[in-house]
């Protein structure tokens, strides 16, 4: 669970205490005790770890088993294509009849590949995890998180689904409510940021992110477009088919969050992207980086991934003091006063 410390660790005690006057008379409230102070989260500060983990054992053995797996798949697969595409040929066809025979062969064979292949890498994730989760004291607060990241092949990215995201949730909170994990050289500046428990006015950080989104379908339709041309091939080809499924991933996002172009926009206990907000009841906050942050929002609508300037009043600063503000409104509005 969340740590907690006074906003206002100076405030005096009254020292007239804080019983009320025995008569009931109009001085009682001049002995009353002073208004409660707002306390401030704290987060789970994670230590740089990545390095131990090639120097388990369990670790070397899980990368030659998976390297030794994924050897065997590539050679069923390149045998099976190889069978198909004879098998094809064997049944003269003509025109687009053997095209598309040939291409179903390919695509088949490359998906079931694919598919047995994600699954190694996910075993391989969750074995690691297993190997080295004696060597993480039961006593770590970050101990979660670090096997988290292992089971589920590294830190939040952008294109998790939702399932994705809800079994890292799962590993990584283990049942408490955690609002932010933070490395070692972050937690430092954070430091550093100015606390407060008054209301926060809701501000625009990290300019539009739908611009990534944008730059990738441009980017990819070009590539693809160009390959297709210049390789003098009309049809299907590993390179092509890529490039689409990149095109396609970036325009489901900004359908999905109406996002081209939108701000994000942070306020006390959320962030809103587009139509998406995700807010301290239910999300989290990783952030790592030193220069600059990468600041990941996990939560039930997917993961945002920002970079944002860590000096003092920099954007980092203006999504730290709001996320971790001691208290949030995650119903509130941009244009809330």
């Amino acid at each position: 669970m969340d740590e907690t410390v006074p906003v206002n660790e100076g405030a005096a005690p009254d020292p007239q205490g804080a019983a009320p006057d025995a008569g009931g008379g109009g001085r009682a409230d001049a002995h009353a005790d002073p208004a409660p102070t707002s306390a401030w989260p704290e987060p789970i500060v994670v230590p740089t770890w990545r390095w131990r983990v090639w120097l388990a054992p369990g670790t070397w053995l899980v990368t030659l088993g998976t390297f030794v797996v994924i050897v065997c798949l590539a050679g069923v697969a390149g045998a099976s294509m190889f069978f198909a595409l004879d098998a094809i040929e064997g049944l003269a066809l003509q025109g687009a009849a053997s095209f598309a025979a040939n291409a179903a062969a390919v695509v088949a064979v490359v998906a079931l590949a694919a598919l047995a292949m994600r699954d190694v890498f996910r075993r391989a994730s969750r074995g690691t995890a297993l190997s080295f989760a004696g060597h993480i004291p039961a006593s770590d607060p970050a101990r979660a998180f670090m096997l988290a990241e292992l089971a589920e092949g590294g830190p939040p990215k952008d294109s998790w689904g939702a399932w994705h995201v809800r079994r890292w949730l799962e590993r990584a909170r283990e049942g408490r409510h955690v609002r932010a994990y933070v490395s070692e050289h972050l937690a430092a500046r954070t430091e550093r940021y100015d606390r407060t428990d008054r209301p926060l006015e809701p501000e625009a950080i990290g300019g539009g992110m739908g611009r990534g989104d944008l730059a990738q379908v441009v980017v990819c339709g070009a590539a693809g477009a160009g390959y297709w041309w210049v390789s003098g091939s009309r049809g299907l080809n590993a390179i092509t088919i890529m490039c689409a499924v990149m095109i396609v991933a970036a325009t489901f996002r900004m359908v999905r969050r109406r996002s081209l172009f939108a701000p994000v926009v942070a306020g006390a206990g959320w962030v809103q992207h587009g139509s998406v907000r995700w807010t301290v009841e239910d999300s989290v906050l990783v952030a790592t980086g030193w220069a600059n942050a990468r600041a990941c929002l996990v939560g039930p609508k997917g993961v945002l991934v920002l970079r944002l300037r860590t000096g003092r009043h920099g954007d980092f600063e203006a999504l730290w003091v709001r996320w971790m503000h001691p208290v949030p409104k995650p119903d509130q509005q941009a244009f809330d006063a």
